[in-house]
């Protein structure tokens, strides 16, 4: 998770209570703040984890497992 909240900004990251408490206290008294970490967070929705995209990802992994390798025949004729 942090690296997802790293990478798109959409969240912050806490490595106690106190800073659980003060980003809580900072996103509710700063709206600019909030708003930001909303928006980047429904930009990151939107772009990688739509349903419509983990469905594309699904699908793109079934049809992977179900392409069957080409196989070459032969016959040889023996008397």
């Amino acid at each position: 998770m942090r690296l997802v909240l790293d990478r798109t900004g959409a969240g912050m990251t806490c490595e106690n209570r106190e800073e659980y408490v003060q980003n809580i206290v900072n996103i509710l008294s700063d709206t600019t703040l909030a708003k930001s970490l909303s928006q980047k967070a429904d930009q990151y929705v939107r772009e990688e984890i739509s349903w419509s995209i983990v469905a594309d990802q699904h699908l793109d992994i079934y049809r992977s497992t179900m392409e069957i390798p080409g196989i070459e025949s032969r016959i040889i004729m023996v008397e």
